[in-house]
């Protein structure tokens, strides 16, 4: 853990992937190698050697390690030969040889990586800042860098993590087909990627260890997608396409059927079906879309579904019954003048999220805490509101917190 920058928030389930894509870990009968991290991560916690955040970030949970417990980790590793720790002006080619290296860790990169040997690499994270007066790469050249250059080099590779920025705005990284060539890999996370299709004369090649990929740019789950990404359990994909656009084939979503996590967003007419295996749907809303009620009744009845995120839009839907929601997380959705009361009838619901929405939502939010209060007692259900500026402060809103009803307003 000594790698990350000082004081930074660690992202509990990223530090648990970096821990399996370098081999850290021994498989045990009957658990999986995600939850054998997340015994070891408790572990560490409980022995205070690493320090649970109190707050999330971005949604996440997170953790840091004490400033002398990294000093430590720093001078062992160093005299272990561990891992290597560069300054920030240390130019790649000054590096020490690498040709045994399993991980590649760099924050604000503005060279060119090309003099590595990065046969062995399992782990590959990258950032890239435009606005640093250092060399920096195109899209095409930093993959041309990454994969395309070095594709017979990366077929070790677990974990990807690569952004590209200018500024605070993410930019395109195009993949090329050598993507599909890397069996091995377990997560790609890409601030925004556009994929090629899979190359047609290699059916028998599967990316069957992939289990979480994002962020897609114009995501097309055709047939051979899903046949390339069978076992994917975490999903983003934004695809600002055309409304009548049928070629994203999203009908196909429901054959990814080990999907537990999809974060989407979409515009258009399109047949969408969500596998019966999520457990957590978020749904975003550009100013150019709407959800149909027919999207929103598809996911009112996904049997597992334990969390469900909803940005922009509106929600009007009675029908459906949520039968294991958790949590009920709504941002910013405009046009909703009021939550359904059905939601106060729902055993499993834990936590209401009401960020910036109308007036009238955040009043009929509190009465849903006050009946589910009489149908499963207090405490059941905690709501949070975060109230904007287009929230009228004369109506007494402030007036409603209480200890399971929170309300603050953004300054």
């Amino acid at each position: 853990m000594g790698v990350f920058p000082e004081d930074e928030e660690i992202s509990m389930s990223k530090l648990s992937r970096y821990w399996i894509a370098e081999g850290f870990l021994k498989a045990v009968s009957g658990k999986s190698l995600e939850k054998i991290a997340k015994e070891y991560l408790k572990d560490l916690i409980g022995r205070n050697l690493v320090l649970r955040n109190t707050r999330r970030k971005w949604g996440e949970k997170s953790c840091h390690i004490h400033d002398l417990l990294r000093d430590l980790c720093l001078r062992e590793a160093e005299k272990e030969r561990f891992y290597y720790t560069a300054a920030d002006n240390v130019a790649i080619s000054g590096f020490p040889p690498m040709s045994q290296a399993r991980s590649l860790m760099m924050w604000n990169v503005g060279q060119k990586l090309s003099p590595l040997n990065m046969s062995l690499l399992r782990i590959v994270k990258t950032t890239q800042d435009k606005t640093d007066p250092v060399e920096v790469l195109s899209d095409e050249a930093l993959f041309d860098e990454v994969l395309s250059g070095h594709a017979d080099q990366l077929v070790n590779s677990r974990f990807l993590q690569i952004g590209l920025r200018e500024g605070n705005v993410s930019l395109y990284l195009t993949a090329p087909t050598d993507f599909w060539y890397m069996p091995r890999i377990r997560h790609v996370e890409i601030g925004k990627l556009r994929l090629p299709d899979p190359p047609n004369d290699q059916d028998d090649i599967v990316l069957g260890n992939l289990q979480s990929l994002g962020l897609v740019e114009d995501f097309k789950c055709s047939e051979q997608v899903v046949k390339k990404i069978p076992n994917i359990k975490e999903l983003v994909f934004y695809n600002l396409g055309e409304p009548d656009d049928e070629m994203y084939c999203f009908s196909n979503l429901d054959c990814l059927t080990k999907l537990e996590s999809l974060d989407c967003m979409f515009i258009g007419k399109s047949v969408i079906n969500f596998p019966h295996s999520l457990k957590r749907l978020v749904l975003r809303k550009t100013r150019w879309s709407y959800w149909r009620q027919d999207i929103l009744d598809k996911v009112g009845v996904l049997p597992h579904l334990q969390e469900l995120r909803l940005y922009k839009g509106n929600l009007e839907n009675e029908s459906s019954h949520f039968p294991c929601i958790e949590c009920l997380h709504l941002d910013e959705l405009e046009e909703l003048q009021e939550i359904p009361l059905d939601f106060a009838e729902i055993p499993t619901l834990r936590e209401i999220y009401v960020n910036e929405c109308s007036d009238s939502a955040v009043f009929s939010a509190k009465r849903i805490s006050e009946e589910h209060e009489d149908y499963y007692g207090e405490g059941a259900l905690q709501v949070r509101i975060r109230l904007g500026s287009d929230n009228e402060a004369g109506l007494g809103l402030e007036s409603l917190d209480s200890p399971n009803f929170r309300v603050k307003r953004v300054s």
